[in-house]
């Protein structure tokens, strides 16, 4: 028996030792996506407990059994790898970031939080996905980055910021911009302060779960940017980034006919009123064909004034126009190839107690347009210590200088270049030409004069409104420069007496400084012959101090509850000047000194403050079922004491269900999760920094006497604006390929500000109260798709957002119930979106006559008068003052979103977006105003299918001057369809072997092309269906740019 015991110990020692002789030791290093080594990476055997964390510079070591076995490597904000061992002893791994999720944890209110655990509506966009974009402003890249989201493309003037939206429409009358938060403090000043290559991450919180512990100003959902810091352990590294490109206008101009099509359009118009005057056809056109020139002035042809447009109607085949292409172009001399140039250069690093961030930024960007720029110097430092084992204190210092030239944009005025260039009837010359064709000197600055159509010089004058104008010299010769110098200082210090308790103490000081200056030329313009000069300045301070107590706990080890408390004091106080005067001394100085008279001289101090207290606790159980619960307590200066307070909450649950047993055997099913939230947050943004007083202005002098008066009467009984959200998703992972999220929301506002009239003996005609509401309902889907990932390493990726959403208002003030609120193009009524277009119903064209049609209305007369014909019952008229207004359509589209493609080959990455709308209509103002013949101005192509004669069936009315205001008028012939589809950025990349650049010294390289705004496919070439939510546009806007850069990143 002792015998057969010890023979089994020795075949058991040679078992063991044979087994163990099997066990070896893997090396290598984990590298980064620009080649560096990457600390606090978790390598492990899959299907064991073995493993270990890359050490400061990326290195492992670890022990494995099996050339079968499978190293697996995880790290926040990188694809997890997995790589068989096989017979390797060293392994390098190069980790690629997840581009298509944003981490496991994402930034919400007060903190963070993994994904997993998320009960609210949060999407968050990476550093990766932003920093080699070529965009000046933040939100720019929200665009197309998750559903619910609309950001505006409307204008492409350097250094603007565009308008941003998140489901929809919250108020009427009140702001709908979301509330920024950066580095945990709301932001109130301009967006593009901040460099978007200092950016780590930006979330957008959109329902009340994420929302409500920012009370008073969330209704509108948040934006959190966090901005870059020191990785934990991390050997000190630099980089440095360029981007040096061009730009050009992303959307061209609306196509308009030429010279000689212009002279005989406006040949038919003059035979056509003559005719309606009693003028035989014979008449008509010989005498349209003898006074062309005589309405028109201009001739710029190499013919007779009565030769360029037979009595016929044809053009003389013998004319051709004496001026070159670039003579007639308006905005030949002002548009330009803009340049952008961008420079970044930042260290980083930390040890096992501090971190660190620097860094420093310079964007200098040409506009398309002559005087247009922006210049912008940014500086970052972010330094955070772990003092003690149980304190850690940080500071985050950020400022930035910032010079912009901008010029008019917006609007009809004469002096807006956008508007009147492409206005100008196209036999209008820029410059002043003789009879001999040639230039005329202008004796004031010694090159070509300009033809301002005044007669100067003994050259014709323009027959409309702009006689004595040039709007594209003026651009030139105004300027409008501003000055913006911010700094930011945000602190902190987190104090932890115990392992699962912290208190935080956040304390932030913004301030902010604006110099404007604009010079007014006395030679042509507004401002002739005294000039104009005017200056402004803004001192802002913002200060921002919050306490937080965080507190963890667990009951029974499966009961985990995160309980949040905290105080938040907010204020804000802004110290605004501006004066203007007249009468310069010396010519092109500025300086209010230089000039005589003034003009106006005003200043003003606001002030602002709101103080909250707020709670929030989360609850998981096994991590499968999730719960939170927040409350915020929020008083605000902008209402009176006894109605300034209020309470916001929200209440969150999620289900994991691949976590239940049940669901074991569904293999395909990777992660499922329910989540549901209900709450109620606030808008105090109404009625301006005091809408519950009575407001009182001076400058009512009687001679030496001073006075005042009051011009808004209070309402004590004000309150911000309540939004109520209910949002209920199902997030999904299915095939270990597919990704994604469905999502349906329903917003409630109510509260909403409307200015309601009250009886004129109160020495007032209306007071602002509180009595609108209003609800969004939407569906928001989010799909993300590896296509290909094969082990060559070609990987493909494809991305879908898609939203969709309507919108009613439930209620308006008493007497606007029954009638309406008409606002433009559009009514409010309840039952109706706050967008449903409201216009005179056009009807089409009489194909017997010519005349435009519209619906009559017999409500706008007494005896049906104006009925111009009865056409299968419906009585039309041709008469714009007795259209019958309707609805028709709305600015709300269908459906809108974006989708990516994403391809990588080895060291190659190429990612497309396309964001789309589908639906929904857009007033298009501008072609409406080019459709027009009564003022010799430039007209659309689209005039060529205008009537010309009996059975003509077209919807372009016969041609007329005296009758243009009946053939243009608002209506809803110019609603055009606005679905588009924009290329909204594309990137090709190369990333180097690190192999291949330690030879220069670096760790690591990368080359790329970005081009955002490739182009625009729309309904109308020249509209831009990106300009505004509302679907009306602003005449004259500075045109999108379309910018094409190359980058180099180095790391060092």
């Amino acid at each position: 028996m002792l015998n057969f015991k010890i023979k089994t110990i020795l075949i058991f020692l040679l078992l063991s030792s044979s087994l163990m002789g099997q066990n070896r030791t893997v090396e290598g290093t984990v590298l980064d996506e620009l080649g560096m080594g990457l600390p606090g990476v978790s390598v492990s055997v899959k299907g064991t407990t073995r493993g270990m964390i890359t050490d400061v510079n990326g290195k492992f070591s670890v022990s494995v059994s099996s050339e079968n076995d499978v190293l697996v490597f995880r790290f926040l904000g990188y694809k997890t790898i997995e790589e068989l061992v096989g017979n390797r002893a060293t392994m390098n791994v190069s980790m690629v970031p997840d581009v298509v999720d944003a981490g496991e944890v994402v930034v919400v209110a007060y903190g963070t939080q993994d994904t997993k655990s998320i009960t609210g509506s949060v999407t968050q966009l990476t550093a990766e996905k932003i920093k080699e974009r070529p965009v000046t402003s933040p939100i720019s890249a929200l665009g197309g980055s998750a559903p619910g989201i609309q950001v505006t493309t409307s204008t492409g003037q350097p250094g603007d910021n565009p308008a941003i939206r998140l489901r929809g429409i919250g108020s009427v009358n009140g702001s709908n911009d979301p509330l920024f938060v950066v580095d945990g403090v709301p932001f109130s000043g301009n967006i593009n302060r901040i460099n978007p290559d200092d950016i780590e991450s930006i979330s957008t919180l959109k329902d009340a779960a994420s929302t409500s512990l920012y009370g008073a100003r969330a209704a509108n959902g948040v934006v959190i940017i966090t901005t870059k810091k020191g990785r934990k352990n991390q050997a000190p590294s630099f980089s440095f980034s360029t981007k040096q490109g061009v730009s050009a206008r992303g959307i061209q101009e609306y196509e308009r006919i030429n010279p000689l099509d212009f002279y005989q359009v406006y040949w038919e118009a003059l035979r056509n009123d003559k005719i309606t005057q009693g003028r035989t056809e014979a008449q008509a056109a010989q005498e349209a064909t003898n006074e062309l020139i005589g309405f028109l002035n201009y001739n710029a042809t190499n013919v007779a004034n009565n030769e360029i447009i037979g009595t016929d109607g044809s053009i003389n085949p013998n004319a051709r126009i004496r001026y070159s292409e670039n003579d007639l172009d308006w905005f030949d001399p002002i548009e330009r190839l803009g340049y952008r140039q961008e420079y970044n250069f930042s260290a980083q690093g930390a040890s096992e107690r501090a971190d660190y961030y620097a860094s420093f930024g310079y964007l200098n960007e040409k506009g398309v347009f002559e005087n247009s720029d922006f210049e912008r110097y940014t500086l970052r430092t972010n330094v955070n210590v772990d003092v003690l084992d149980w304190l850690r204190v940080g500071m985050n210092n950020s400022g930035d200088v910032r010079m912009q030239n901008t010029v008019t944009s917006g609007g009809s005025g004469f002096a807006n270049a956008f508007y009147n260039a492409r206005r100008m009837g196209p036999i209008f010359p820029v410059y002043a030409i003789d009879d001999q064709g040639n230039y005329i000197i202008d004796p004031m600055t010694g090159s070509r004069a300009f033809d301002r159509g005044d007669a100067r010089f003994g050259i014709p004058r323009r027959p409309n409104t702009t006689s004595g104008r040039h709007a594209p010299e003026e651009m030139l010769l105004n300027n409008n420069y501003n000055e913006s110098l911010f700094f930011r200082t945000v602190a902190f210090a987190e104090i932890k007496p115990m392992e699962d308790l912290s208190i935080t103490l956040n304390g932030s000081v913004d301030i902010g400084t604006f110099n404007g200056q604009f010079y007014g030329n006395p030679f042509v313009g507004d401002y002739i012959p005294v000039g104009r000069a005017s200056r402004s300045a803004n001192f802002d301070i913002t200060s921002n101090f919050n306490q937080l107590i965080n507190y963890s706990f667990d009951l029974s080890g499966n009961h985990n509850f995160d309980v949040l408390f905290g105080h938040e004091s907010y204020s804000v106080k802004n110290n605004d000047f501006n004066a203007a005067k007249t009468g310069y001394i010396v010519l092109d100085n500025p300086v209010l000194d230089n000039y005589t008279t003034i003009v106006s001289a005003n200043s003003q101090i606001d002030r602002y403050k709101t103080e909250g207290y707020f709670s929030r606790i989360n609850y998981n159980h096994n991590e499968r079922y999730y719960a939170s619960v927040s409350f915020r307590r929020d008083g605000t200066s902008r209402f009176s004491r006894d109605a300034r307070w209020g309470n916001f909450w929200s209440v969150g649950a999620s289900w994991r269900i691949t976590q239940e047993d049940f669901m074991n055997s569904v293999s395909w099913i990777d992660e499922l999760k329910l989540r549901a939230s209900y709450g109620e947050t606030g808008n105090d943004n109404v009625g301006g920094f005091y809408p519950s007083q009575t407001l009182y202005s001076s400058g009512r002098n009687n001679a030496a006497n001073p006075g005042f008066y009051s011009y808004s009467v209070g309402n004590t009984a004000l309150v911000w604006e309540k939004n109520t959200s209910a949002d209920v998703a199902i997030d999904f992972e299915i095939l270990g390929k597919v990704r994604g999220t469905i999502e349906y929301f329903n917003r409630y506002s109510d509260n909403l500000l409307f200015s309601v009239p009250i009886p004129r003996e109160s020495g007032y005609t209306s007071q602002n109260r509180n009595i609108g509401r209003m609800v969004n309902k939407g569906l928001e889907f989010d799909i993300n798709v590896d296509i290909i990932k094969s082990t060559s390493g070609f990987e493909w990726n494809f991305g879908l957002n898609a939203t969709m959403f309507s919108n009613e208002i439930t209620r308006l003030p008493e007497d606007s119930r029954e009638n309406g609120i008409i606002t433009g193009t559009k009514k409010l009524l309840e039952g109706r979106s706050i967008y449903d277009f409201w216009l005179r119903d056009w009807y089409g064209v009489d194909p017997d006559t010519g005349e435009p049609l519209y619906v009559y209305d017999p409500e706008s007369e007494e005896a049906p008068n104006n009925v111009f014909k009865t056409v299968d019952g419906v009585q039309l008229t041709n008469n714009q003052n007795h259209a019958l207004y309707t609805y028709n359509g709305s600015s709300i589209p269908d459906v809108y979103g974006a989708f990516t493609n994403t391809v990588s080959f080895k060291n190659f990455t190429l990612s497309v977006l396309f964001s789309y709308s589908i639906g929904g209509k857009i007033y298009d103002s501008n072609y409406q105003s080019l459709m027009s013949t009564d003022d010799a101005s430039a007209v659309h192509k689209d005039i060529a299918k205008r009537w010309k004669q009996p059975g003509d069936i077209t919807d372009v009315p016969k041609l007329s001057i005296n009758n243009d205001v009946n053939i243009i008028a608002t209506s809803d012939r110019w609603l055009t369809d606005a679905s588009y589809l924009n290329l909204r950025n594309i990137n090709l990349g190369y990333q180097f072997q690190r192999s291949t650049v330690q030879n220069l010294g670096l760790n690591g390289l990368r080359m790329y092309v970005s081009a955002e705004n490739l182009f625009w496919l729309s309904a109308r070439k020249g509209m831009n269906p990106m300009e505004t939510f509302n679907g009306t546009q602003n005449v004259g806007l500075y045109p999108p740019s379309r910018v094409i850069t190359l980058g180099v990143n180095l790391n060092f």
